[in-house]
């Protein structure tokens, strides 16, 4: 992120970051923007977030002016742990030896 000045304008741009759904943060919550100085925050989605695609704002002030963006981010549900089959420890898979596999789907 990076404040641009214009029209003579040479404060320092107090950023919020509002709409964060839950389980999302952001670091640092908020930004304290100097005119041509880039400054960076991280949203970060725990694995218990609620998936979805909020819309997240950014407000900047600096005296009596205000500015907002949005942002769209999308929250993914993660993917199910990948399953594997169980280890063969007899010939045909069981101590009877007859080929039952029990936990075979």
């Amino acid at each position: 992120m990076n404040a641009v000045p214009s029209n003579g304008f040479a404060g320092t741009v107090a950023v919020t970051i509002s709409g964060l759904p839950s389980g999302v943060t952001a670091s640092p919550a908020s930004l304290s923007l100097v005119p041509g100085t880039a400054q960076s925050t991280s949203l970060t989605a725990a694995s218990g977030a609620a998936a979805g695609m909020p819309a997240v704002n950014f407000t900047g002030s600096a005296g009596s002016l205000t500015h907002s963006a949005a942002l769209s981010l999308t929250v993914q549900t993660p993917a199910p742990p990948v399953t594997t089959a169980p280890d063969v420890i007899t010939y045909h898979y069981d101590n009877a030896r007859d080929g039952l596999n029990a936990q075979e789907t």
